[in-house]
């Protein structure tokens, strides 16, 4: 996992959007976790959008980044009501 990991943060975010609909799991978890760290209001929508996605799968990797990705103070309030 540790090297798929390193694989995904040479990747730019458009290529990382795309990992996130992947079958395979570890591809979508690591591709999110780079999106974690990286942050970014494009991942921030992006991880939205999944929230309120028909696909549980889609819901689980929303949740996932809303859960840990830096934002801006002020974006932690929208981010709180889609969670809860």
């Amino acid at each position: 996992e540790y090297g798929l990991y390193n694989k995904c943060k040479k990747l730019n975010d458009d290529e990382l959007f795309r990992l996130l609909d992947d079958r395979n799991s570890l591809k979508r978890i690591s591709s999110a976790r780079v999106l974690q760290l990286r942050g970014g209001q494009d991942a921030v929508r992006l991880a939205i959008e999944f929230c309120s996605d028909k696909n549980y799968i889609r819901r689980d990797i929303g949740a996932f980044i809303l859960g840990q990705i830096k934002i801006c103070k002020k974006c932690e309030d929208n981010v709180f009501n889609i969670l809860n």
